[in-house]
């Protein structure tokens, strides 16, 4: 019998490595362990400063929850980097906005290097 996928949700890199945390590394296949090992290394903020800023940025507006995710799990420090995400945009961003976003990132940097 196929697999349905019957819903599908991007969620950011901290949100993945908790579930796939919880599970015994024994269960998982050759690709999950791998994943896992590789957002050891690359997760920034744990799931609750990720859902958290996740909020904090989609209540800017005119963000989609993917772009929103992509910023979590990338934690860009300028705007040239902030950028990329928008790149598919067929329109300018303006700075404010950008600015906005790095402001908001920017406070949970500061909780990041605490840690």
């Amino acid at each position: 019998m196929a697999k349905k996928i019957l819903t599908e949700q991007t969620v950011p890199s901290g949100e993945l490595k908790a579930v796939l945390d919880t599970e015994d590394e024994e269960f998982l296949s050759q690709f999950q362990r791998r994943t896992l090992e590789y957002l050891r290394g690359v997760a920034k903020l744990n799931r609750d400063q990720e859902k958290a800023l996740l909020d904090e940025l989609l209540k800017l507006g005119d963000i989609t929850d993917d772009e929103a995710v992509q910023i979590v799990s990338i934690m860009p420090q300028t705007k040239d980097e902030l950028k990329t995400v928008f790149f598919h945009r067929k329109t300018v961003i303006m700075t404010e906005f950008l600015d906005g976003i790095l402001d908001a990132i920017g406070k949970y940097r500061v909780a990041e290097e605490e840690e």
